[in-house]
């Protein structure tokens, strides 16, 4: 059966086999989720802040134009039922998970891959699903579900056939915008490339398929209007979202490193935030790229800096993209040019495409392999159609490797970032958890300030979180005095760095070492370091919080003796803030 009329196709495994792998990844995503209950990190802390505001009704601190508000909406329900915050988040991210299978499966299941590919694409989604699961708490892997619900809507002919199936298009993208942003024009510039391609295809139902366009935007308006409309009328001006804004700032124009938001220096957050990255703003002005030739050849270098970097990143989604992308564009360039765009090259690549161009523009970070988890399922087609009818590939014959091959290459890369960095995310989560019961039975609560960073994070930052008070921020190279005129109670840094030691040596700074851990030599293997900022007087007072609950735990207590040497290696081996 050839590629394009199997999109059409219904082949798939049997509904016993799908609910085996399903069980398996469930399985596997609860332990992870139990494993990481208390890791965080800083956008997690953003969203369940901004989940509690709905949850209390404080709409004017809900409405963030930052942050997409699915994954919020989602464990505001969970929360309403007494589910501490920690729990609801991985409880959504074992949703997230799932979801991601499934999108995954539809578009297996839209390109009728043959079983063996069909399986073994199952079972890679449900095993990279896991550590992705872990990772983070954000939206990306329940985007990456929806986009592949999205996608397989716009590859079958039932999308221009059928008012309805173009309709609930539009509503998928539409969701997939209220959970990350980026999705809006990932999903505009993927419905009028499709549009145009089912146009050349079918000439005499020109009619039908621009009509199809134009309701697939009607619903997609009108499900992602509401929010929109919102957040314009929360910032006063049309807004469909800050984040793009924010990341393009970064990367503006001018001497000298432009810094992360968390890092500018200290700043007491609004009344009723814990942080202003709640709904954060950015502290450099936009910069538009047409108004001068410097500014157009200072976008031009982001631009070719970004694109080695994107592509460092999909191939740690898998070793066989650089293969099959290098034989795609060769083939489209060589024999597929006249005939148009052959179709599972097209619906294949055309996203993976319009996501990086809408990426490199900005800000990237190395490690930001979450924005791209959509493009697995995407990438295991192109992989699948290079086995499947590549010349090299049956010259070499790989037919009969070819999903044992496909499996080390999407599964290697996962498995290699999961076991080097996995098992050291827990430690800031678990360190300010630590912090959080202690200085909670000393009656030590009041403010914080600074990271005390340590592998997964800003533990000064969680800690605040978990204790309910607001986070007054850090600085690169903050001095004793800086942190005396934040105004914050608790101030916490990396044991054994420069800043502890001058602290230490501070007049206005007094070591809780003895206070919460009751002897030097128990506090020596705690890798952060607590001070009380004897200047702002007495802290706030302890105030009972049922959704914190879990700090109470005797079980939460966490031991830094020789069953976690490598740990501390790690700790070690972090950059001293």
């Amino acid at each position: 059966m050839s590629w394009w009329a199997a999109i059409n196709g219904r082949a798939g495994p049997a509904r016993g086999w799908l609910c085996g792998v399903l069980a398996f990844q469930l399985c596997g995503l609860c332990l992870a989720g139990w494993l990481f209950r208390r890791a965080l990190n800083p956008d997690a802390v953003a969203y369940l802040q901004l989940a509690a505001h709905y949850a209390r009704g404080d709409f004017g601190l809900a409405v963030s134009g930052y942050w997409s508000p699915l994954i919020s909406w989602a464990i505001v329900p969970l929360l309403k039922l007494g589910i501490q915050p920690l729990l609801a988040a991985r409880i959504f991210m074992i949703a997230s998970g799932v979801v991601f299978m499934l999108g995954c499966y539809c578009l297996f299941r839209r390109f009728n891959l043959p079983q063996r590919y069909l399986r073994v694409g199952l079972w890679t989604a449900a095993l990279v699903s896991v550590p992705w699961s872990a990772e983070n708490v954000t939206p990306d892997l329940l985007l990456g579900g929806i986009i592949g619900f999205g996608v397989a809507a716009l590859a079958t002919p039932r999308w221009f056939m059928r008012p309805a199936a173009a309709l609930g298009c539009g509503a998928v993208w539409g969701i997939a915008y209220l959970c990350k942003a980026v999705a809006l024009p990932l999903g505009l510039l993927t419905c009028l490339a499709a549009a145009w391609f089912w146009w050349r295809r079918h000439r005499d139902a020109a009619a039908q398929v621009w009509r199809s366009f134009g309701l697939t935007l009607l619903a997609l308006a009108l499900v992602a209007g509401p929010w929109i409309g919102a957040i314009s009328a929360h910032y006063g001006k049309f807004t469909v979202s800050n984040s793009a804004v924010y990341n393009h700032a970064l990367v503006g124009p001018g001497e000298g490193t432009r810094l992360f938001l968390l890092d500018l220096g200290f700043h007491k957050p609004p009344p009723g935030r814990i942080t202003i990255w709640e709904d954060p703003r950015s502290p450099y002005p936009d910069w538009a790229p047409w108004a001068s030739w410097e500014l157009a050849w200072h976008q031009v270098r982001i631009i070719l800096g970004n694109l080695p970097l994107v592509t460092l990143i999909l191939t740690e989604i898998s070793l066989g993209f650089p293969i099959a992308a290098a034989f795609g564009l060769a083939q489209w360039c060589l024999g597929r040019r006249r005939a148009g765009p052959e179709p599972a090259l097209m619906w294949a690549w055309l996203p993976v495409i319009i996501l990086a161009a809408l990426y490199v523009p900005s800000f990237l970070h190395p490690n930001g392999q979450r924005y791209f988890y959509c493009t697995m399922p995407l990438i295991f087609i192109a992989c699948t159609r290079l086995l499947g009818e590549s010349a090299a590939a049956h010259w070499l014959r790989l037919q009969r490797l070819g999903p044992v091959l496909l499996a080390i290459a999407f599964l290697g890369p996962t498995i290699y970032r999961a076991g080097r960095e996995l098992n050291t995310l827990r430690l800031a989560g678990e360190a300010a958890h630590e912090l959080a019961a202690r200085l909670r039975a000393a009656g030590l609560i009041g403010p914080v300030a600074g990271s005390g960073m340590l592998p997964g994070g800003r533990a000064g930052l969680y800690l605040a979180f978990l204790i309910q008070q607001p986070w007054y921020g850090d600085a690169p190279s903050p001095a004793p005095d800086e942190f005396a005129r934040s105004g914050a109670r608790i101030v916490v840094v990396r044991r054994g760095s420069a800043l502890a030691r001058a602290l230490a040596a501070h007049a206005s700074f007094r070591n809780l070492d003895m206070v919460l851990f009751g002897s030097e030599r128990a506090a020596a293997h705690f890798p952060l370091q607590v001070f009380e900022n004897l200047s702002t007087g007495a802290g706030s007072r302890l105030q009972p919080d049922p959704w914190r609950a879990e700090i109470h735990r005797p079980d939460c207590k966490i031991s830094f003796d020789k069953r976690h040497a490598a740990a501390r290696r790690a700790v070690i081996q972090t950059p001293m803030i």
